[in-house]
């Protein structure tokens, strides 16, 4: 059927399907010492849920905006919260949102759920339900 505007084209209508995602793959992490796992001089490959979880530990772990090898959505602002003591509750909200910022920029990953922050000393702890691609997992990580 012909239309009353031919110079449109009809195509530009139609979605673009997204790429099918890629199994996601990630170097295998030893969290006590903060470094890659290597295996008999080799760097150790986890896939899915176990590779996610890696790229969660290290997208808390790394600083928004610091390192120009990142792109500006990776890593996190829980820096910015250092030092302000004052209002408890503010800052609480804002860590749930500077972890779901920094979290859910993985098309790999669906959703949060269930954070949950306390603090020991000079650190914090937090954990949180994540749905992924592949199914719920946990995660738990000092930042």
């Amino acid at each position: 059927m012909s239309s009353i505007f031919p110079f449109l084209n009809s195509n530009i209508d139609k979605p673009q399907m997204p790429n099918e995602l890629k199994l996601f793959e990630e170097i295998a992490w030893d969290y006590e010492n903060n470094t890659p796992l290597i295996i008999d001089g080799e760097f150790k490959k986890v896939y899915k849920n176990d590779a996610l979880k890696v790229w969660i530990y290290k997208a808390l772990k790394t600083e928004r905006y610091k390192y120009p090898i990142y792109s500006w959505n990776y890593g996190n602002e829980l820096e910015r919260l250092v030092g302000i003591n004052n209002y408890p509750e503010m800052i609480k909200s804002k860590m749930i949102r500077y972890i779901n910022e920094a979290v859910l920029i993985n098309p790999y990953l669906n959703s949060i759920s269930n954070i949950t922050i306390s603090s020991d000393s000079d650190k914090i702890n937090v954990s949180f339900e994540v749905k992924t691609i592949y199914g719920n997992m946990e995660v738990n990580a000092i930042v």
